[in-house]
């Protein structure tokens, strides 16, 4: 709180990206300091949290790598998002904001927790989505009888990647 006053003090440069400001002294720097953290970040309406899933879109899907990868770790760092969630939005990004937007943002995500993993069904989801298409689009005769022979067999051919994260789709 500012002193003498019940309204809470702007957010700062490090409120917003949990780093220092650069030390620059220039326009764009005091513009970005004093106008776009301290006065539209803390605008009531949406939560810091909202704030970032907006922000994270827009640089993901206009190819902002920089930008993208510097608001995912501040995302982190300041706990708005944990990391699952992190992989959540990369999920519903690809879906709506289009494949290479997510491809942007899934191939930042090691940068920011390199030696973690989500978990080991998230490391072969690329090998099991082809295994899903290709299935998708295999003759579905079999289905007919309703036979689980056939549904085995599937899952005996499955790649070799899918291990026992298909035990998790049956």
């Amino acid at each position: 709180m500012s002193e003498g006053s019940n309204m809470p003090s702007p957010p700062t440069w490090r409120d917003i990206m949990q780093v220092d400001a650069p030390s620059r002294n220039d326009p764009y720097t005091e513009f970005t300091t004093e106008h776009l953290f301290a006065r539209v970040w803390a605008r009531p309406g949406l939560r810091r949290r909202d704030r970032r899933l907006i922000t994270l879109t827009v640089a993901a899907v206009t190819a902002q790598r920089d930008s993208l990868t510097a608001h995912m770790r501040a995302a982190l760092t300041s706990g708005d998002l944990t990391a699952d969630e992190l992989h959540e939005w990369v999920v519903h990004l690809a879906h709506y904001g289009g494949w290479p937007a997510g491809t942007t943002a899934h191939t930042s995500l090691p940068r920011l927790f390199p030696s973690t993993r989500r978990n080991r069904s998230a490391s072969r989801l690329p090998c099991l989505l082809a295994w899903i298409v290709r299935l998708a689009h295999a003759p579905l005769s079999h289905l007919d009888r309703g036979d689980d022979t056939d549904r085995a067999a599937r899952a005996a051919a499955a790649p070799s990647c899918a291990g026992d994260a298909l035990a998790d789709c049956a």
